[in-house]
Protein backbone atom coordinates (compact mmCIF):
# COMPACT_ATOMS: atom_id res chain seq x y z
CA UNK A 1 0.00 0.00 0.00
CA UNK A 2 1.31 3.05 -0.89
CA UNK A 3 1.52 6.13 1.46
CA UNK A 4 0.58 9.56 0.62
CA UNK A 5 4.28 11.57 1.21
CA UNK A 6 2.88 15.20 0.31
CA UNK A 7 -0.36 16.61 1.26
CA UNK A 8 0.09 20.82 -0.05
CA UNK A 9 -2.07 22.74 2.98
CA UNK A 10 -2.79 25.43 0.27
CA UNK A 11 -1.49 28.84 -0.19
CA UNK A 12 -1.73 32.23 1.66
CA UNK A 13 -0.93 35.84 1.90
CA UNK A 14 3.08 36.93 3.00
CA UNK A 15 3.71 40.46 3.05
CA UNK A 16 6.68 42.65 3.93
CA UNK A 17 5.45 44.64 6.96
CA UNK A 18 4.57 41.64 9.71
CA UNK A 19 6.17 38.29 9.67
CA UNK A 20 3.23 35.64 8.75
CA UNK A 21 3.21 32.54 11.49
CA UNK A 22 3.97 29.31 9.72
CA UNK A 23 1.66 26.81 11.04
CA UNK A 24 1.59 22.92 10.61
CA UNK A 25 -1.97 21.24 9.80
CA UNK A 26 -0.83 17.54 9.81
CA UNK A 27 1.59 15.60 12.01
CA UNK A 28 4.51 16.36 9.57
CA UNK A 29 8.19 16.34 9.28
CA UNK A 30 9.13 19.02 7.12
CA UNK A 31 7.14 21.89 5.94
CA UNK A 32 8.13 23.75 2.68
CA UNK A 33 6.85 27.30 1.89
CA UNK A 34 7.45 28.94 -1.31
CA UNK A 35 6.19 31.16 -3.53
CA UNK A 36 2.99 30.03 -5.19
CA UNK A 37 3.92 30.40 -9.15
CA UNK A 38 2.65 29.17 -12.13
CA UNK A 39 5.02 28.20 -15.17
CA UNK A 40 4.50 31.20 -16.82
CA UNK A 41 5.18 33.44 -14.36
CA UNK A 42 8.85 33.56 -12.89
CA UNK A 43 9.51 34.48 -8.88
CA UNK A 44 9.24 37.73 -7.43
CA UNK A 45 10.19 38.10 -4.00
CA UNK A 46 13.43 37.22 -1.85
CA UNK A 47 11.46 35.36 1.50
CA UNK A 48 12.99 35.91 4.89
CA UNK A 49 12.38 33.05 7.47
CA UNK A 50 12.72 32.06 11.43
CA UNK A 51 12.63 28.98 13.09
CA UNK A 52 11.62 28.91 15.77
CA UNK A 53 9.51 31.84 15.98
CA UNK A 54 11.47 35.03 17.24
CA UNK A 55 15.14 33.37 15.62
CA UNK A 56 16.85 35.97 13.74
CA UNK A 57 15.57 35.64 9.95
CA UNK A 58 17.43 34.20 7.55
CA UNK A 59 17.29 35.09 3.71
CA UNK A 60 15.88 32.98 0.62
CA UNK A 61 16.74 33.61 -2.72
CA UNK A 62 14.27 34.26 -5.18
CA UNK A 63 12.34 30.68 -6.11
CA UNK A 64 14.03 28.79 -3.51
CA UNK A 65 11.55 27.47 -0.81
CA UNK A 66 12.13 28.24 2.93
CA UNK A 67 12.27 24.47 4.56
CA UNK A 68 11.31 23.70 8.24
CA UNK A 69 11.92 20.31 10.21
CA UNK A 70 12.23 19.35 13.78
CA UNK A 71 15.30 20.75 15.61
CA UNK A 72 17.97 18.09 14.92
CA UNK A 73 15.73 16.07 12.25
CA UNK A 74 14.00 14.26 15.14
CA UNK A 75 9.90 14.34 16.47
CA UNK A 76 7.76 15.77 13.87
CA UNK A 77 5.17 18.69 14.22
CA UNK A 78 1.81 18.90 15.06
CA UNK A 79 -1.44 20.38 14.01
CA UNK A 80 -1.71 23.92 15.30
CA UNK A 81 1.70 24.14 16.05
CA UNK A 82 3.84 27.18 14.80
CA UNK A 83 7.25 26.17 13.71
CA UNK A 84 8.54 29.31 12.52
CA UNK A 85 7.56 32.68 10.32
CA UNK A 86 8.08 33.53 7.49
CA UNK A 87 8.10 37.42 5.36
CA UNK A 88 8.26 38.75 1.76
CA UNK A 89 11.36 41.00 1.52
CA UNK A 90 9.43 43.51 -0.61
CA UNK A 91 5.68 43.84 -1.25
CA UNK A 92 3.68 40.80 -1.07
CA UNK A 93 3.21 37.56 -2.14
CA UNK A 94 0.54 34.35 -2.44
CA UNK A 95 2.75 31.26 -0.84
CA UNK A 96 2.14 27.54 -0.96
CA UNK A 97 3.06 25.68 2.15
CA UNK A 98 3.63 21.63 1.94
CA UNK A 99 3.88 19.51 4.51
CA UNK A 100 5.73 16.08 3.97
CA UNK A 101 5.64 12.93 6.80
CA UNK A 102 9.87 12.36 5.68
CA UNK A 103 12.10 14.75 5.97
Amino acid sequence: MAHNLFESTGTYTVGNAVAVDVTAHTVCRRIVVQEDIDSAAPPTQDLEYAQPKGATPINVSMGLPAVFTPPGGKGAFYPRQIVGTIRAQAGSITAQQIESAEI
